[in-house]
């Protein structure tokens, strides 16, 4: 009886398995659906995003290129807005930047410190902002307390970026403070160290402390970077005079006053080494050519 029960009551229980089996795979099939569908939108809110990604980059880029031709060093990705209008906004006020030098007073210096000003108070979190602000101040000849003050907040905001310590060693070395010069020179290197201006800088600190030795090394080291760097050839053959190594002093002076020959200090110092060398006529030339480019101290030196 017990099997015929087990064997009447086995129709009832197999419908019943069929129809939790059916359920079951309407509900996987409606999960399977539910995760299609989440999928879907996740991968049009990543293209979306990629898509954006993508316009913010390109602007990044665009301030990456900015600094390089400053001569300046890029930035810690992180440090770099991701938003485009920020980075617009950063752009066009730094922009008027291009082929200025510390001191040059432009108009166009004053407009970008007064645009970078604005721009750091609006983005106080903005250390690229506060970097380009100290730079504009540096070349619109603004106080070398508010140019360091600047620079010390974009490097406290992008603490591995160069550019803010070679601003800082910028401001020590014209304090007459060459020892904390260097060290904000060599910060600079350690985050950059094909950084041009601070090597640059380095040897001149070695110049002024009578170790042309020393400026020697760190111009070799900068050329090999930038062979084309348009005052390394003329220091390092300044270095060489003060060493007595004529030849050598001869090589990078050419090389100076092809680069350019207006350049009153290489002119006079390529006279001197021709001189040294015993080329009378070249000297000659040489001397008072940078006479005739108003050096001060060529009407003692052109032969009449």
């Amino acid at each position: 009886m017990a099997e015929n029960e087990e064997a009447g009551g086995d129709k009832p229980s197999k419908v019943k398995s069929a129809l939790v089996m059916t359920a079951a795979v309407l509900t996987i099939g409606a999960t399977i659906a539910g995760l299609l569908a989440d999928s879907i939108s996740v991968v049009k809110e990543a293209t979306e995003e990629s898509e954006l990604s993508a316009a913010v980059v390109a602007k990044q880029t665009a301030v990456v290129g900015l600094l390089a031709g400053f001569g300046d060093p890029p930035p810690p990705k992180d440090c770099l807005a991701n938003v485009e209008t920020q980075l617009d906004a950063l752009i066009k006020a730094a922009t008027p930047l291009k082929d200025g030098k510390a001191d040059s007073k432009r108009p166009q210096d004053a407009a970008a410190v007064n645009a970078l000003t604005e721009f750091t108070k609006a983005h106080p979190d903005q250390g690229v902002g506060f970097g380009l602000l100290a730079k504009a101040q540096l070349y619109n000849g603004v106080a070398g307390t508010e140019v360091a003050k600047n620079a010390k907040v974009a490097d406290t905001l992008c603490d591995k970026w160069a550019l803010p310590s070679n601003l800082v060693g910028i401001t020590h070395f014209r304090g007459g403070r060459s020892d904390d010069a260097e060290v904000s020179y060599r910060t600079a290197l350690g985050r950059h160290p094909a950084y041009a201006a601070p090597r640059f800088n380095l040897a001149l600190i070695a110049l002024r402390k009578k170790d042309a030795g020393a400026a020697v090394e760190e111009l070799t080291t900068l050329i090999g970077h930038h062979p084309h760097h348009k005052n390394a050839h003329l220091l390092r053959g300044q270095a060489y005079l003060q060493l007595n190594k004529t030849a050598e002093a001869l090589v990078d002076l050419k090389a100076a006053v092809a680069a350019d020959g207006k350049n009153a200090n290489a002119q006079l110092l390529l006279g001197q080494a021709l001189a040294k060398s015993g080329d009378a006529a070249g000297a000659k030339k040489a001397l008072c050519t940078a006479k005739s480019l108003g050096h001060p101290a060529g009407a003692q030196v052109c032969p009449e």
